[in-house]
This record gives C-alpha cells, sequence and structure tokens, in this order.
C-alpha cells in the first residue's frame, strides 16, 4: 500500500509528467529548476499546458524523471525543466531535496523516490584535514556539503590545537613561533595560538602554518557547526 498525498493545482506554465514542480503562488506551480525553489512536489501521469489543471504528489512515492545518475539512498534536487538529480550544497545556499533515492538510477531513467516533503540540505559533512610533512607546521582543511562534495561557498568552523587525538583538551602550549592563516581563508583568534574561528574560501579551502622551534606534537581539531569534532592526523615537530 502505497499511502500518497496529492493535490490539484493550476500551471503557471507547460508542466510534463514525472517532473518536479516547484510553487509560483497561491495553488499554481511549474517545473522546478534551482536547488533552491519551493518545492510542492512531483506531478503524476498527466502534465497539462500554462494555466491547465496537474495532480502532484506532495507526500509518497513517485515516479520521477532523472538527468544524472545516483545511488540508492541519494538525495535528490530538481534541475532544468524538473527533472531530478543528486542534491549538492550547503550549508549555503540553502538546497531544497525532494527526496531520496530508492533505487539507482542514470540519466533518461523513471525511477520512485521517496518524497521527503521539500527538506532543506544544510548541514556540512567532514571536512578533510591534510597535515604537512614532519617539521613544516602545515594543515590544510577542506570544507564539504552535506553530500561530500567540496563547499562551492564562503564556510566557518570553530578549530583548536590539543595535545589529545580525540581533543579532549586545548593544547597546554602554543607552538613558540605562533599560528598564522596560510594562503587561503581567515584564522580569526580566540585563544593565542591555539583556538580559532577560521573562516574558508569562496571553494571551501583553509590552511593554516604552525611554527615550532623545539620538539612537539599537535593536532588540529575542527569544531563543526553541528557540534561533532573531526581531528587532524598529528603535527609533528622534531628537536
Amino acid at each position: 500500500m502505497n499511502p500518497l498525498l496529492t493535490k490539484n493545482y493550476t500551471t503557471t506554465g507547460a508542466v510534463s509528467a514525472y517532473r518536479i514542480v516547484k510553487r509560483t503562488g497561491d495553488y499554481t506551480v511549474a517545473h522546478a529548476t534551482l536547488a533552491t525553489d519551493p518545492i510542492a512536489g512531483v506531478t503524476v501521469d498527466l502534465g497539462a499546458a500554462s494555466g491547465g489543471r496537474v495532480d502532484v504528489v506532495e507526500i509518497g512515492i513517485a515516479d520521477v524523471d532523472f538527468a544524472g545518475t545516483v545511488a540508492i539512498g541519494d538525495p535528490i534536487m530538481a534541475t532544468t525543466d524538473g527533472k531530478a538529480i543528486k542534491a549538492t550544497g550547503g550549508p549555503r545556499p540553502v538546497t531544497r531535496i525532494v527526496g531520496y533515492a530508492m533505487v539507482a538510477a542514470v540519466s533518461g531513467d523513471r525511477a520512485p523516490i521517496m518524497l521527503a516533503a521539500a527538506a532543506l540540505l544544510t548541514a556540512m559533512g567532514d571536512p578533510t584535514l591534510t597535515v604537512g610533512a614532519t617539521d613544516t607546521g602545515t594543515v590544510a582543511i577542506q570544507l564539504k556539503d552535506a553530500t561530500g562534495a567540496d563547499l562551492a561557498v564562503r564556510g566557518s568552523v570553530m578549530a583548536y590545537l590539543s595535545d589529545d587525538a580525540n581533543g579532549d583538551s586545548i593544547a597546554g602550549t602554543a607552538p613558540s613561533g605562533g599560528v598564522a592563516i596560510g594562503t587561503d581563508g581567515l584564522a580569526i583568534p580566540l585563544v593565542a595560538g591555539k583556538a580559532f574561528h577560521l573562516v574558508s574560501e569562496a571553494d571551501g579551502d583553509i590552511d593554516i602554518a604552525l611554527t615550532e622551534s623545539g620538539a612537539a606534537t599537535w593536532y588540529l581539531i575542527v569544531v563543526m557547526p553541528d557540534g561533532r569534532l573531526v581531528a587532524s592526523d598529528p603535527i609533528v615537530f622534531t628537536a
């Protein structure tokens, strides 16, 4: 049994069957074409000319035409002419998810999705932290969106140096030569040489550089907006 919530709308442009539609006014819809469109749902097996009437599935399972490759469980968003592709984006601009793929599909397929009432894709995924060689003191950070793709907008995270791989304590001693931003991003100090508010470039990149004259080991702990901690590999200096 597939319980559905289906509503009938007036179209403000020609609308095809099995397409994602957006709300264009009170009880009117048109093809959705952007990740940020206010999603109404998916049309059923009949389209309509502009000014016509069309049934739209808002809750439940609906077949949709795909314009890209998706795996089972991938979040889905709208693209050209209301077709479906794997959702990307977040945290800004907000991506409005139509639903989640129930089967794997490729461009040209018509396949079912579980509608998600236009949920928002706003979270960040785990960043990648790349530590330079011993005695270099560099850490490159690539922020990710909720789908694991490189963030395509500026983002920000909190970070601190720790003596503990799990981030259970802030570093007892800061690097002797300090911590500075490298070629990407901005570091706003919160605790001198130990804790920072990091802001990325427009492509989600941040890099920082530690300078130390003695032997020491630290871990960079990134605090994600939802409270998760992501730890770097050890940043090692030898005497």
